[in-house]
């Protein structure tokens, strides 16, 4: 009889080998761990020098970047971004350029032109993304990636100002032309602006309850505008245009209708305008005193309120006589009257001389007033225009 312990190493082999076994991945488990190695979580580009946040992280691939449509969108932001989830067709349109591209498809369309992609648009856990290289091919950024730091890089200065409702909006920077295009369709020119829209950065689009009247603006900053530019469009052809260029970065509250005028400030003079564009009454403020830069804030058809940009400080107009009354000089103490001077003559931001005009009776007008100064009561004030009899 063989002895026993012959069969004991042969056992134990087959342990081994089967728990070696165990412990091996598969070829498909090995394939899944090296794309999640390569799969990289970064929320933010480098867009013209500056660290942006996306809202879908870039996948990366060997390869390949992707970037999420609609974030390509918001760093583009001369192109107006359509998608159309039915059809699958991705449309991106400024006003030279209209592209045209599918979900899964390397044929694209530029001007109606057909091209070929360097790689196809494609949805990633139900998001539409692009390849990063698209954005070069197509919509002419500049577009770089840096496998070393894990950063993607885009470069693109916008020549067009760009702004949407039920159609499309843009304002060429460099000469003023106005352009337009229905939804899906390519932008075409409706007009010139004559004003210097240069330093502008944003443009805002507001209806006039009429499907055929808009006004553009135009503005530096989006906040705290100091150039302004405003468009009257009316049937597609541009029909009155105002800009004022304020010296400061804070932002004053101004009246902008009137009955059915809009009121606009072009330079030193106050307009009222239909929302056909036809001008209805302007006076020109540097004759009647004003200096510097305001914005209106009350109308009685004879009278003008305006408040001084740089003061911060209520005058009255007077359209009758041409004259300007500094009203915080008139009807304020001389505590106030101070405290007043004292912040202006330092550029100060102090909130103003914190009166309101509340109403008229003949030339003697009432003003709301919030003292600048202990014990900061709500007070009324008046003042009557030393008009000749």
């Amino acid at each position: 009889m063989k002895p026993a312990t012959i069969r004991k190493p042969i056992i134990a082999l087959a342990v081994v080998v089967a728990l070696l076994s165990a412990s091996l991945p598969t070829a498909q488990q090995v394939h899944a761990a090296t794309s999640a190695q390569q799969q990289q979580w970064i929320q933010q580009v480098n867009f013209n020098g500056n660290e942006r946040g996306l809202s879908y992280p870039l996948i990366v691939e060997p390869g390949s970047v992707w970037i999420g449509m609609d974030d390509a969108a918001s760093l583009l932001m001369e192109y107006r971004r359509e998608y159309d989830a039915k059809k699958g067709t991705i449309t991106f349109t400024n006003p030279w350029r209209h592209i045209v591209m599918e979900l899964g498809s390397k044929s694209a369309a530029v001007n109606g032109i057909k091209i070929t992609l360097a790689a196809a648009p494609a949805k990633r856990d139900g998001t539409v993304y692009l390849p990063a290289q698209l954005l070069s091919q197509l919509m002419k950024a500049q577009v770089t990636w840096n496998a070393g730091t894990s950063t993607l890089s885009v470069q693109y200065k916008a020549r067009a100002l760009a702004t949407s409702w039920n159609d499309y909006y843009w304002v060429d920077k460099v000469n003023g032309d106005i352009y337009k295009a229905a939804p899906g369709k390519r932008a075409v020119r409706i007009d010139r602006t004559t004003a210097d829209v240069s330093q502008a950065q944003y443009l805002e689009i507001e209806s006039l309850f009429d499907d055929e009247k808009y006004i553009l603006s135009a503005f530096d900053n989006y906040a705290e505008p100091a150039y302004i530019t405003k468009l009257l469009i009316h049937r597609n052809k541009l029909v009155h245009q105002s800009a004022v260029h304020y010296p400061g970065w804070w932002w004053l509250e101004g009246l902008d209708r009137y009955g059915d005028n809009l009121i606009l400030i072009n330079g030193s003079t106050v307009e009222f305008v239909t929302t056909s564009g036809e001008v209805t009454a302007q006076y020109d403020l540097s004759a009647y005193g004003v200096k510097g830069e305001f914005v209106v804030e009350d109308y009685f058809k004879d009278v003008l309120f305006v408040r001084s940009y740089v003061n911060q400080t209520l005058l009255l107009v007077d359209l009758k006589e041409k004259k300007t009354y500094e009203l915080y000089k008139l009807i304020l103490d001389q505590a106030e009257q101070k405290f007043i001077t004292d912040n202006t003559a330092y550029g100060g931001l102090y909130g103003g001389d914190q009166l309101t005009a509340l109403g008229r009776r003949g030339d003697t007008f009432t003003f709301r007033h919030q003292q600048l100064m202990e014990p900061y009561e709500e007070t009324q004030v008046e003042f009557t225009i030393p008009r000749k009899k």
